[in-house]
Protein backbone atom coordinates (compact mmCIF):
# COMPACT_ATOMS: atom_id res chain seq x y z
CA UNK A 1 0.00 0.00 0.00
CA UNK A 2 2.57 2.46 0.54
CA UNK A 3 4.86 1.67 -2.46
CA UNK A 4 1.18 1.70 -4.60
CA UNK A 5 0.33 5.49 -2.10
CA UNK A 6 3.75 6.95 -3.53
CA UNK A 7 3.86 5.85 -6.74
CA UNK A 8 0.29 6.98 -7.64
CA UNK A 9 0.86 10.39 -5.97
CA UNK A 10 3.76 10.76 -8.05
CA UNK A 11 2.13 10.36 -11.24
CA UNK A 12 -1.22 11.46 -10.22
CA UNK A 13 -2.84 8.35 -10.62
CA UNK A 14 -6.86 8.76 -10.51
CA UNK A 15 -9.19 6.12 -9.15
CA UNK A 16 -7.07 5.08 -6.53
CA UNK A 17 -9.62 3.55 -3.85
CA UNK A 18 -8.41 1.08 -0.86
CA UNK A 19 -11.04 -1.10 1.12
CA UNK A 20 -10.00 -1.97 4.32
CA UNK A 21 -12.59 -4.46 6.10
CA UNK A 22 -12.15 -6.33 9.45
CA UNK A 23 -13.85 -6.66 13.19
CA UNK A 24 -14.67 -3.71 15.14
CA UNK A 25 -11.59 -2.64 17.38
CA UNK A 26 -8.52 -4.75 15.34
CA UNK A 27 -7.41 -0.85 14.41
CA UNK A 28 -8.54 -0.30 10.68
CA UNK A 29 -8.94 3.41 11.26
CA UNK A 30 -5.75 3.46 13.57
CA UNK A 31 -3.31 1.81 10.17
CA UNK A 32 -4.98 4.39 7.58
CA UNK A 33 -3.79 6.99 10.11
CA UNK A 34 -0.19 5.26 10.56
CA UNK A 35 0.30 4.75 6.89
CA UNK A 36 -0.52 8.32 6.32
CA UNK A 37 2.11 9.61 8.40
CA UNK A 38 4.46 7.20 6.98
CA UNK A 39 4.43 8.15 3.22
CA UNK A 40 3.82 11.69 4.92
CA UNK A 41 0.55 12.00 3.28
CA UNK A 42 -2.14 14.69 4.96
CA UNK A 43 -5.69 13.20 6.09
CA UNK A 44 -8.99 14.24 5.71
CA UNK A 45 -11.71 12.02 7.08
CA UNK A 46 -15.20 12.17 5.49
CA UNK A 47 -17.88 14.11 8.64
CA UNK A 48 -20.48 11.84 10.01
CA UNK A 49 -22.32 14.81 11.30
CA UNK A 50 -23.25 18.09 10.19
CA UNK A 51 -22.90 21.97 11.68
CA UNK A 52 -25.56 21.75 14.51
CA UNK A 53 -23.75 18.04 15.25
CA UNK A 54 -26.72 16.11 14.09
CA UNK A 55 -26.02 12.88 12.36
CA UNK A 56 -25.84 12.99 8.42
CA UNK A 57 -27.34 10.41 6.24
CA UNK A 58 -25.62 8.22 3.37
CA UNK A 59 -26.36 10.02 0.74
CA UNK A 60 -25.20 13.65 2.16
CA UNK A 61 -21.94 11.63 3.28
CA UNK A 62 -21.53 10.35 -0.34
CA UNK A 63 -21.94 14.70 -1.21
CA UNK A 64 -19.44 15.74 1.69
CA UNK A 65 -16.91 13.37 0.02
CA UNK A 66 -17.62 14.34 -3.47
CA UNK A 67 -17.39 18.15 -2.53
CA UNK A 68 -14.09 16.89 -0.76
CA UNK A 69 -12.43 15.55 -3.49
CA UNK A 70 -13.27 18.87 -5.55
CA UNK A 71 -11.55 21.01 -2.94
CA UNK A 72 -8.26 18.74 -2.33
CA UNK A 73 -8.08 18.37 -5.89
CA UNK A 74 -4.94 20.48 -6.44
CA UNK A 75 -3.62 19.76 -3.03
CA UNK A 76 -0.44 17.34 -3.12
CA UNK A 77 -0.35 14.69 -0.83
CA UNK A 78 -3.81 14.48 0.60
CA UNK A 79 -5.58 11.42 1.24
CA UNK A 80 -9.59 10.95 2.29
CA UNK A 81 -10.39 8.84 4.68
CA UNK A 82 -14.26 7.52 4.25
CA UNK A 83 -14.89 5.20 7.29
CA UNK A 84 -17.75 3.63 8.51
CA UNK A 85 -19.13 3.20 5.22
CA UNK A 86 -21.86 0.81 5.61
CA UNK A 87 -23.91 3.83 6.98
CA UNK A 88 -23.73 4.98 2.68
CA UNK A 89 -24.36 1.99 1.25
CA UNK A 90 -28.58 0.30 1.22
CA UNK A 91 -29.03 -2.51 3.48
CA UNK A 92 -29.39 -5.71 1.27
CA UNK A 93 -32.46 -7.65 0.98
CA UNK A 94 -32.46 -11.32 0.26
CA UNK A 95 -34.96 -12.82 -1.97
CA UNK A 96 -35.03 -16.27 -4.16
CA UNK A 97 -33.74 -14.10 -7.21
CA UNK A 98 -30.60 -12.59 -5.86
CA UNK A 99 -29.77 -9.65 -3.91
CA UNK A 100 -31.98 -6.75 -3.83
CA UNK A 101 -30.83 -3.18 -2.73
CA UNK A 102 -33.24 0.09 -2.87
CA UNK A 103 -34.37 1.59 -5.61
CA UNK A 104 -33.17 4.82 -5.07
CA UNK A 105 -29.54 3.59 -4.86
CA UNK A 106 -27.81 5.11 -7.49
CA UNK A 107 -25.21 2.46 -8.39
CA UNK A 108 -23.59 4.06 -11.87
CA UNK A 109 -23.15 7.39 -9.77
CA UNK A 110 -20.91 5.71 -6.69
CA UNK A 111 -19.08 3.60 -9.28
CA UNK A 112 -18.07 6.39 -11.18
CA UNK A 113 -16.77 8.10 -7.92
CA UNK A 114 -15.22 5.39 -7.09
CA UNK A 115 -13.30 5.78 -11.05
CA UNK A 116 -12.74 9.00 -10.85
CA UNK A 117 -11.43 10.98 -8.04
CA UNK A 118 -8.41 12.96 -8.12
CA UNK A 119 -7.53 12.25 -4.41
CA UNK A 120 -6.33 8.63 -3.17
CA UNK A 121 -9.47 7.13 -0.91
CA UNK A 122 -9.30 5.01 1.65
CA UNK A 123 -13.20 3.32 2.59
CA UNK A 124 -13.52 1.56 5.50
CA UNK A 125 -15.80 -0.59 6.88
CA UNK A 126 -16.88 -3.93 9.95
CA UNK A 127 -18.45 -6.30 7.03
CA UNK A 128 -18.62 -6.06 2.90
CA UNK A 129 -22.41 -8.22 2.92
CA UNK A 130 -23.94 -4.48 1.83
CA UNK A 131 -21.37 -3.84 -0.67
CA UNK A 132 -22.54 -5.17 -4.33
CA UNK A 133 -20.23 -7.51 -6.37
CA UNK A 134 -19.77 -4.74 -8.96
CA UNK A 135 -19.13 -2.01 -5.90
CA UNK A 136 -16.69 -4.47 -4.51
CA UNK A 137 -14.68 -5.22 -8.13
CA UNK A 138 -13.94 -1.51 -7.90
CA UNK A 139 -11.82 -1.48 -5.05
CA UNK A 140 -7.96 -1.25 -6.60
CA UNK A 141 -6.40 -2.47 -3.14
CA UNK A 142 -8.62 -4.53 -0.93
CA UNK A 143 -7.15 -5.56 3.17
CA UNK A 144 -9.17 -7.90 5.40
CA UNK A 145 -7.57 -6.44 9.20
CA UNK A 146 -8.33 -9.79 11.23
CA UNK A 147 -7.96 -10.20 14.72
CA UNK A 148 -4.49 -10.72 16.04
CA UNK A 149 -2.71 -13.56 16.66
CA UNK A 150 -1.66 -14.72 20.06
CA UNK A 151 2.10 -12.63 19.26
CA UNK A 152 0.63 -9.77 18.40
CA UNK A 153 -2.11 -9.97 21.47
CA UNK A 154 0.61 -10.24 23.70
CA UNK A 155 2.44 -6.98 22.43
CA UNK A 156 -0.93 -5.13 22.43
CA UNK A 157 -1.11 -6.16 25.97
CA UNK A 158 2.40 -5.24 26.81
CA UNK A 159 1.95 -1.89 25.13
CA UNK A 160 -1.33 -0.87 26.84
CA UNK A 161 -0.55 -2.72 30.38
CA UNK A 162 2.92 -3.17 31.01
CA UNK A 163 3.54 -0.77 32.99
CA UNK A 164 1.21 -1.76 34.78
CA UNK A 165 3.65 -4.18 37.18
CA UNK A 166 1.52 -7.16 36.01
CA UNK A 167 2.76 -10.89 36.00
CA UNK A 168 4.06 -12.22 33.15
CA UNK A 169 2.16 -15.49 33.79
CA UNK A 170 -1.20 -13.23 33.63
CA UNK A 171 -0.37 -11.51 30.24
CA UNK A 172 0.56 -14.91 28.65
CA UNK A 173 -3.26 -16.42 30.16
CA UNK A 174 -5.04 -13.35 28.67
CA UNK A 175 -3.13 -13.11 25.16
CA UNK A 176 -5.24 -16.77 24.91
CA UNK A 177 -7.99 -14.42 24.15
CA UNK A 178 -8.74 -15.12 20.64
CA UNK A 179 -11.33 -12.13 20.15
CA UNK A 180 -9.00 -10.00 21.88
CA UNK A 181 -8.43 -6.60 19.91
CA UNK A 182 -6.48 -3.60 20.36
CA UNK A 183 -9.65 -1.59 21.41
CA UNK A 184 -10.01 -4.02 24.22
CA UNK A 185 -6.71 -3.42 25.95
CA UNK A 186 -6.85 0.44 25.74
CA UNK A 187 -10.12 0.75 27.05
CA UNK A 188 -9.30 -1.53 29.72
CA UNK A 189 -5.78 0.28 30.62
CA UNK A 190 -7.99 3.89 30.29
CA UNK A 191 -9.68 2.45 32.98
CA UNK A 192 -7.14 0.83 35.15
CA UNK A 193 -5.43 4.28 35.14
CA UNK A 194 -8.72 5.20 37.84
CA UNK A 195 -8.40 2.59 39.75
CA UNK A 196 -6.86 2.50 43.44
CA UNK A 197 -5.34 -1.07 43.31
CA UNK A 198 -1.78 -1.20 44.51
CA UNK A 199 -2.21 -5.08 44.77
CA UNK A 200 -1.37 -6.88 41.37
CA UNK A 201 -3.44 -9.84 41.96
CA UNK A 202 -6.76 -7.88 42.49
CA UNK A 203 -5.48 -5.31 39.50
CA UNK A 204 -5.24 -8.76 37.31
CA UNK A 205 -8.78 -9.50 38.62
CA UNK A 206 -10.46 -6.54 37.91
CA UNK A 207 -9.00 -6.47 34.35
CA UNK A 208 -9.91 -9.42 33.50
CA UNK A 209 -13.47 -8.87 34.67
CA UNK A 210 -13.51 -6.05 32.50
CA UNK A 211 -12.16 -7.65 29.65
CA UNK A 212 -14.61 -10.15 30.26
CA UNK A 213 -17.66 -8.30 30.65
CA UNK A 214 -16.95 -6.47 27.22
CA UNK A 215 -16.39 -9.75 25.04
CA UNK A 216 -19.03 -11.09 26.75
CA UNK A 217 -21.18 -8.46 26.02
CA UNK A 218 -20.25 -9.10 22.18
CA UNK A 219 -21.66 -12.82 22.35
CA UNK A 220 -17.99 -13.70 22.63
CA UNK A 221 -16.41 -16.39 25.54
CA UNK A 222 -15.34 -14.26 28.51
CA UNK A 223 -12.41 -16.65 29.21
CA UNK A 224 -9.41 -17.06 27.68
CA UNK A 225 -8.55 -20.36 26.13
CA UNK A 226 -7.21 -22.52 29.05
CA UNK A 227 -4.06 -25.08 29.23
CA UNK A 228 -5.13 -28.51 29.26
CA UNK A 229 -5.36 -29.72 32.89
CA UNK A 230 -2.86 -32.69 34.13
CA UNK A 231 -4.57 -34.32 36.97
CA UNK A 232 -1.36 -37.07 37.00
CA UNK A 233 2.33 -36.90 35.46
CA UNK A 234 2.13 -37.29 31.52
CA UNK A 235 3.49 -40.72 29.50
CA UNK A 236 2.64 -42.41 26.58
CA UNK A 237 3.46 -45.36 28.60
CA UNK A 238 -0.12 -44.86 29.60
CA UNK A 239 -1.56 -44.92 26.07
CA UNK A 240 -2.85 -47.64 23.81
CA UNK A 241 -2.35 -46.51 20.07
CA UNK A 242 -1.94 -48.65 17.29
CA UNK A 243 0.94 -46.37 16.07
CA UNK A 244 4.14 -45.86 17.51
CA UNK A 245 3.83 -42.53 18.93
CA UNK A 246 7.25 -41.80 20.01
CA UNK A 247 8.17 -42.28 16.50
CA UNK A 248 5.50 -40.14 14.92
CA UNK A 249 6.67 -37.63 17.49
CA UNK A 250 10.43 -37.77 16.81
CA UNK A 251 9.36 -37.66 12.94
CA UNK A 252 7.53 -34.49 13.13
CA UNK A 253 10.40 -33.05 15.11
CA UNK A 254 12.34 -32.98 11.57
CA UNK A 255 9.03 -32.57 9.42
CA UNK A 256 6.91 -30.06 10.76
CA UNK A 257 3.85 -30.60 8.48
CA UNK A 258 1.07 -33.25 8.98
CA UNK A 259 -2.36 -34.00 8.78
CA UNK A 260 -3.20 -36.57 12.03
CA UNK A 261 -6.60 -38.25 12.86
CA UNK A 262 -6.67 -39.50 16.08
CA UNK A 263 -9.77 -41.47 17.05
CA UNK A 264 -10.47 -43.70 19.79
CA UNK A 265 -13.15 -43.88 23.53
CA UNK A 266 -13.46 -40.92 25.33
CA UNK A 267 -10.23 -40.02 27.96
CA UNK A 268 -7.88 -42.46 26.00
CA UNK A 269 -5.74 -39.46 25.53
CA UNK A 270 -6.04 -38.05 22.01
CA UNK A 271 -6.17 -34.24 23.38
CA UNK A 272 -3.67 -34.98 25.88
CA UNK A 273 -1.32 -36.63 23.03
CA UNK A 274 -1.89 -33.20 20.76
CA UNK A 275 -0.74 -30.85 23.78
CA UNK A 276 2.41 -33.45 23.76
CA UNK A 277 3.19 -32.55 20.15
CA UNK A 278 2.81 -29.27 20.18
CA UNK A 279 5.34 -29.12 23.39
CA UNK A 280 7.57 -31.32 21.76
CA UNK A 281 7.37 -29.13 19.09
CA UNK A 282 7.96 -26.33 21.05
CA UNK A 283 5.35 -24.80 19.36
CA UNK A 284 2.01 -23.44 21.22
CA UNK A 285 -1.41 -25.20 20.27
CA UNK A 286 -4.15 -23.70 19.06
CA UNK A 287 -6.89 -25.89 19.62
CA UNK A 288 -10.38 -25.31 18.65
CA UNK A 289 -14.16 -27.29 19.22
CA UNK A 290 -17.16 -27.24 16.52
CA UNK A 291 -18.79 -24.64 18.40
CA UNK A 292 -15.92 -21.99 17.70
CA UNK A 293 -16.56 -22.88 14.05
CA UNK A 294 -20.08 -23.56 13.53
CA UNK A 295 -22.43 -20.49 13.18
CA UNK A 296 -26.20 -19.36 12.60
CA UNK A 297 -25.07 -17.80 9.26
CA UNK A 298 -24.32 -19.17 5.94
CA UNK A 299 -20.92 -19.28 4.93
CA UNK A 300 -19.77 -17.84 8.58
CA UNK A 301 -18.47 -21.84 9.30
CA UNK A 302 -16.78 -21.30 5.64
CA UNK A 303 -14.76 -17.58 7.51
CA UNK A 304 -14.52 -19.19 10.43
CA UNK A 305 -12.11 -22.26 9.30
CA UNK A 306 -10.12 -20.05 6.56
CA UNK A 307 -9.44 -18.43 9.99
CA UNK A 308 -8.40 -20.85 11.96
CA UNK A 309 -6.04 -22.22 9.61
CA UNK A 310 -4.87 -18.78 8.35
CA UNK A 311 -3.96 -17.97 12.23
CA UNK A 312 -2.07 -21.46 13.12
CA UNK A 313 -0.12 -20.94 10.11
CA UNK A 314 0.79 -17.25 10.53
CA UNK A 315 1.84 -18.30 14.36
CA UNK A 316 3.09 -21.50 13.75
CA UNK A 317 1.02 -23.22 15.72
CA UNK A 318 0.04 -26.84 15.93
CA UNK A 319 -3.77 -26.66 14.97
CA UNK A 320 -5.83 -29.17 17.19
CA UNK A 321 -9.79 -29.82 16.22
CA UNK A 322 -11.40 -31.39 18.84
CA UNK A 323 -14.92 -33.32 18.00
CA UNK A 324 -14.27 -33.19 14.51
CA UNK A 325 -17.48 -35.32 13.92
CA UNK A 326 -19.42 -32.38 14.88
CA UNK A 327 -19.24 -30.40 12.04
CA UNK A 328 -17.23 -32.75 9.48
CA UNK A 329 -19.99 -35.37 8.27
CA UNK A 330 -20.62 -37.71 5.79
CA UNK A 331 -21.45 -35.64 2.94
CA UNK A 332 -23.67 -38.60 1.47
CA UNK A 333 -25.84 -38.21 4.48
CA UNK A 334 -25.90 -34.48 4.45
CA UNK A 335 -29.56 -32.80 3.52
CA UNK A 336 -28.48 -29.28 3.46
CA UNK A 337 -25.45 -27.58 1.24
CA UNK A 338 -24.02 -25.45 3.53
CA UNK A 339 -22.81 -28.84 5.50
CA UNK A 340 -21.19 -29.79 2.24
CA UNK A 341 -19.82 -26.72 1.74
CA UNK A 342 -18.47 -27.00 5.28
CA UNK A 343 -16.85 -30.25 4.78
CA UNK A 344 -15.22 -28.88 1.49
CA UNK A 345 -14.04 -25.51 3.24
CA UNK A 346 -12.06 -28.29 5.70
CA UNK A 347 -10.35 -30.20 2.97
CA UNK A 348 -9.02 -27.62 0.57
CA UNK A 349 -7.38 -25.82 4.15
CA UNK A 350 -6.31 -28.91 5.28
CA UNK A 351 -4.02 -29.75 2.01
CA UNK A 352 -2.46 -26.45 1.82
CA UNK A 353 -1.88 -26.03 5.36
CA UNK A 354 2.04 -26.22 5.78
CA UNK A 355 2.19 -27.37 9.70
CA UNK A 356 0.57 -30.19 11.84
CA UNK A 357 -2.78 -30.64 11.99
CA UNK A 358 -4.71 -33.31 14.36
CA UNK A 359 -8.14 -33.87 14.66
CA UNK A 360 -9.75 -36.15 17.51
CA UNK A 361 -12.99 -38.07 17.49
CA UNK A 362 -14.66 -40.10 19.46
CA UNK A 363 -17.48 -41.16 16.26
CA UNK A 364 -15.29 -42.00 13.73
CA UNK A 365 -18.04 -43.66 11.85
CA UNK A 366 -19.76 -40.60 11.32
CA UNK A 367 -16.56 -38.28 9.45
CA UNK A 368 -17.00 -37.79 6.02
CA UNK A 369 -15.02 -41.31 4.34
CA UNK A 370 -13.34 -38.63 1.45
CA UNK A 371 -12.39 -36.66 4.11
CA UNK A 372 -10.39 -39.35 6.27
CA UNK A 373 -8.41 -40.30 2.98
CA UNK A 374 -7.05 -36.55 3.04
CA UNK A 375 -5.08 -37.61 6.39
CA UNK A 376 -2.14 -39.30 6.07
CA UNK A 377 -2.37 -40.86 9.97
CA UNK A 378 -5.58 -42.13 11.35
CA UNK A 379 -4.20 -43.46 14.93
CA UNK A 380 -6.91 -45.42 17.01
CA UNK A 381 -6.59 -44.99 20.86
CA UNK A 382 -8.05 -47.91 23.03
CA UNK A 383 -8.54 -48.81 26.38
CA UNK A 384 -5.72 -49.20 28.71
CA UNK A 385 -4.09 -53.15 28.52
CA UNK A 386 -4.06 -54.57 32.35
CA UNK A 387 -0.26 -53.78 32.59
CA UNK A 388 -0.80 -50.07 32.10
CA UNK A 389 -4.35 -49.73 34.41
CA UNK A 390 -1.76 -51.57 36.69
CA UNK A 391 1.29 -49.20 36.25
CA UNK A 392 -0.96 -45.70 36.70
CA UNK A 393 -2.86 -46.95 39.51
CA UNK A 394 0.75 -46.99 41.67
CA UNK A 395 1.77 -44.11 40.03
CA UNK A 396 -1.52 -42.18 41.37
CA UNK A 397 -1.18 -43.52 44.46
CA UNK A 398 2.74 -42.23 44.94
CA UNK A 399 1.67 -38.73 43.76
CA UNK A 400 -0.54 -38.90 46.54
CA UNK A 401 1.35 -39.62 49.28
CA UNK A 402 0.54 -43.05 49.74
CA UNK A 403 3.06 -45.86 50.92
CA UNK A 404 2.87 -48.48 48.02
CA UNK A 405 4.26 -51.55 49.12
CA UNK A 406 3.61 -55.49 48.48
CA UNK A 407 0.17 -55.32 50.22
CA UNK A 408 -1.08 -53.39 47.17
CA UNK A 409 -0.48 -56.27 45.05
CA UNK A 410 -4.16 -57.54 46.35
CA UNK A 411 -5.81 -55.06 44.50
CA UNK A 412 -3.89 -55.76 41.17
CA UNK A 413 -6.53 -58.62 40.35
CA UNK A 414 -9.72 -56.66 40.64
CA UNK A 415 -8.55 -53.92 38.50
CA UNK A 416 -7.04 -55.90 36.01
CA UNK A 417 -10.66 -57.18 35.18
CA UNK A 418 -10.97 -54.10 34.15
CA UNK A 419 -11.39 -54.14 30.57
CA UNK A 420 -12.30 -50.52 29.37
CA UNK A 421 -10.11 -48.27 32.02
CA UNK A 422 -8.53 -44.84 29.96
CA UNK A 423 -6.40 -42.61 31.46
CA UNK A 424 -8.76 -39.94 31.54
CA UNK A 425 -10.46 -42.43 34.53
CA UNK A 426 -8.21 -41.59 36.80
CA UNK A 427 -7.58 -38.04 36.29
CA UNK A 428 -11.34 -37.76 37.04
CA UNK A 429 -10.50 -39.90 40.30
CA UNK A 430 -8.23 -37.46 41.12
CA UNK A 431 -10.43 -34.03 40.74
CA UNK A 432 -13.30 -36.03 42.36
CA UNK A 433 -11.22 -36.45 45.62
CA UNK A 434 -9.58 -33.11 45.03
CA UNK A 435 -13.77 -31.54 45.56
CA UNK A 436 -13.94 -33.99 48.18
CA UNK A 437 -10.67 -32.48 50.48
CA UNK A 438 -10.19 -36.68 50.92
CA UNK A 439 -6.97 -38.68 50.58
CA UNK A 440 -6.88 -41.07 47.62
CA UNK A 441 -5.47 -44.96 49.35
CA UNK A 442 -6.09 -48.15 47.10
CA UNK A 443 -9.52 -49.03 48.05
CA UNK A 444 -11.26 -46.32 47.41
CA UNK A 445 -9.30 -45.54 44.43
CA UNK A 446 -10.22 -49.16 42.63
CA UNK A 447 -13.61 -48.34 44.05
CA UNK A 448 -14.07 -45.11 42.17
CA UNK A 449 -12.16 -46.80 38.84
CA UNK A 450 -14.66 -49.72 39.21
CA UNK A 451 -18.12 -46.96 38.97
CA UNK A 452 -16.37 -44.93 36.35
CA UNK A 453 -16.27 -48.44 34.56
CA UNK A 454 -19.75 -49.19 35.03
CA UNK A 455 -21.34 -45.68 33.87
CA UNK A 456 -19.90 -45.84 30.59
CA UNK A 457 -21.92 -47.18 27.50
CA UNK A 458 -21.42 -50.59 26.11
CA UNK A 459 -19.28 -51.18 28.95
CA UNK A 460 -16.99 -54.15 29.03
CA UNK A 461 -16.38 -56.67 32.15
CA UNK A 462 -16.85 -56.21 35.59
CA UNK A 463 -15.63 -57.06 38.93
CA UNK A 464 -17.11 -58.38 42.36
CA UNK A 465 -21.03 -59.67 42.54
CA UNK A 466 -23.52 -59.57 39.32
CA UNK A 467 -27.39 -59.83 39.45
CA UNK A 468 -28.58 -62.79 38.26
Amino acid sequence: MVCYLRSAEKRNVTGVNILIYGEPGTGKTELVKTLSRHCGFELFEITMQDMEGHPIDGKDRFSAYQLTQKILANKDKSVILFDEIEDAFPNVNFSPFGHVTRPDFKKAWVHQLLEENLIPAFWLCNSVVQLEDSVLRRFDFVLNLRPPTRNIRRRILDKYLGHLGLSDAWLAQMAEHEHLVPAHAESSAKIAAHLDVENTKELEQNLERIIGNKLQVMGLSRKPRTVISCETRYSLEYLNPDQDLEALTNGLQHNHQARICLYGAPGTGKTAFAHYVAKKLDKPLLKKQASDILSKWVGEAEKNISAMFDEAETDDMVLLIDEVDSFLLDRGTSQNSWEITQVNELLVQMESFKGVFIASTNLLNLVDAASLRRFDLKIKFDYMTPKQAWRLFLQVLEEHGCNVNSEIEQYKADLTRLDNLTPGDFATIVRQYRSLNKTIHPRYLLSALEKECKSKPGRGKSIGFMDA
